[in-house]
């Protein structure tokens, strides 16, 4: 495991399931599956809304791609629910 989450599962001897583990190495994947989205106060459902998150639902299609990041950071993690996109560097 080679990102910060990687190093500190590794140190501390922690077992987690293998796709955790895939996760965290500097590869590039791609996962796919559904979730569930939950909100909570009307004013979290409002601000998360007009920062640009996906509403409330269930069984809800994403995707999270990942990929050795360039600047600095280990991983690019780019995650696209209901047709938004967020990106993060780990």
């Amino acid at each position: 495991m080679s990102d910060a989450f990687g190093e500190i599962i590794a140190a501390n001897g922690l077992q987690v399931p293998v796709q955790i583990a895939r996760f965290h190495e500097n590869t590039k994947a791609k996962y796919r599956g559904r979730a569930q989205v939950q909100t909570g106060s009307w004013l979290a459902r409002c601000i998360t809304r007009l920062a640009g998150f996906p509403a409330a639902g269930q069984n809800v299609p994403f995707e999270i791609e990942v990929a050795p990041a360039c600047k600095g950071s280990d991983l690019a993690a780019t995650v696209c629910i209901c047709g938004h996109h967020i990106r993060a560097e780990l």
